[in-house]
């Protein structure tokens, strides 16, 4: 039987008589598991929000997405609160045969389309290429000098 702790996966149950039992199902542990998708969805998983970045820096894309269904994906990007999104400047779309499949890293500019992108509400979008849908975004984060 394995040890447990709190930090361990193991769940307490009490019972109706004031007696409790342990035992661990590491299986059945959501901490313990890796996100997932289902059919059809997208999951963007990095930038988690709340972070701040800066001109210049690695701004690192992640998500998870349905290869059954979505083959090709583009990623928007908006600096102010959502209102409005607008297509990241790569070269196409990126396939899920692309090295940069899940997990793009993109320089960040001093300007996009002639506005700064300094903000204080910047998060990105994943969207299905084909479809636009399904999509996917992270939370707010900031960009700094």
């Amino acid at each position: 039987m394995r040890a447990c702790s709190p930090t361990s996966g193991c769940f307490f149950v009490i019972c109706m008589v004031g007696l409790f039992s342990v035992f661990c199902d590491h299986a059945t542990d959501p901490a313990s598991q890796p996100p997932t998708v289902g059919p059809g969805q997208i999951l963007v998983t990095a930038p988690h929000g709340g972070e701040t970045f800066h001109i210049g820096d690695s701004l690192r894309i992640r998500w998870l997405a349905d290869t059954n269904s979505i083959s090709n994906i583009i990623i928007y990007i908006t600096f102010n609160k959502m209102r409005t999104w607008k297509e990241l400047p790569l070269e196409s779309s990126i396939s899920r045969l692309d090295p940069a499949w899940g997990d793009l890293n993109w320089k960040i500019p001093d300007s996009l389309w002639q506005f700064s992108c300094v903000s204080d509400s910047v998060a990105v979008m994943v969207a299905d290429y084909a479809s636009g849908g399904p999509r996917a975004n992270s939370p707010l984060f900031r960009i700094r000098e």
